[in-house]
């Protein structure tokens, strides 16, 4: 079993730390499990085929083509 692990994506680029400009590289960093914090919106196509959990916070979203491969993705806004 893979361990569940936190990536945060800033588009930005202004948060400090081990954080994430793009939602492509952090699911490409992603296992199955992980959860993906947005700190702005994702304006990028992606396929998301592993099991992860993208949050929003309720006020970021994701915007393109994305392309769900698995059903256990969960997205939150």
């Amino acid at each position: 079993m893979e361990a569940d692990i936190t990536l945060t994506v800033d588009p930005a680029g202004v948060q400090e730390g081990a954080i994430y400009t793009s939602l492509a590289a952090a699911l490409a960093a992603a296992t199955d499990g992980s959860t993906i914090v947005l700190e702005g919106d994702a304006v990028e196509s992606v396929a998301i085929d592993k099991d992860v959990v993208v949050d929003g916070q309720g006020k970021y979203a994701i915007s393109g083509h994305t392309k769900l491969g698995r059903a256990l993705c969960g997205i939150s806004r």
